[in-house]
């Protein structure tokens, strides 16, 4: 029978840090199935789903957890079932966002996100200068789930108030399939 492993890694960046668990994953046959990494001010993060037979999981649990140090932090979950039946019940949303830099935009944006049951699949954020303009351009982009039942109008609207106080543009928009 197979289980998902869910890790988390947290490190000072350095190279092979990737090498180093996928050897681990592969030396117990598991499969590498997706991952979310980045680095970020010297710091590198990530979160890696490997599917693995039950009987090798508690295997490499234990050597990755090994693995554990003051500069290098490995956190092991398994996966529970509910991930695989709400899997079902949501469907994907873009979020994209442009502004003037300024805080409280990823607060006021995911407060209203939950107070409308969205949830963040993925979120990425960045500044970046606008000479033209002056000053500093904040951007999001997002990838949310929200129940098939949601009315993508009246998030959009909550949205479009948040945007014109923050005065930023939010899109909400559906993936284009490929």
């Amino acid at each position: 029978m197979k289980e998902h492993l869910v890790l988390s890694v947290l490190a000072k960046d350095r190279s092979g840090l990737v090498e180093s668990i996928a050897q681990r994953v592969r030396e117990h046959e598991g499969n590498w199935l997706e991952s979310r990494m980045t680095r970020l001010s010297g710091k590198f993060a990530g979160v890696i789903r490997v599917e693995i037979d039950s009987e090798k999981s508690a295997r490499l649990q234990a050597e990755l957890e090994s693995m554990d140090s003051h500069e290098f932090q490995i956190e092991v979950d398994r996966e529970g079932k509910e991930a695989a039946q709400n899997a079902g019940r949501s469907r994907i949303v873009n979020l994209d966002l442009v502004g003037h830099d300024q805080p409280g935009i990823v607060s006021r944006v995911s407060h209203a996100l939950a107070e409308r049951g969205a949830n963040v699949e993925t979120l990425e954020t960045k500044q970046r200068e606008a000479p033209m303009a002056g000053g500093t351009i904040f951007q999001i982009h997002a990838r949310l789930g929200v129940a098939t039942e949601t009315d993508l109008r009246e998030l959009q609207e909550a949205l479009d108030e948040i945007a014109a106080e923050l005065t930023v543009d939010i899109r909400l928009s559906e993936p284009e399939l490929k």
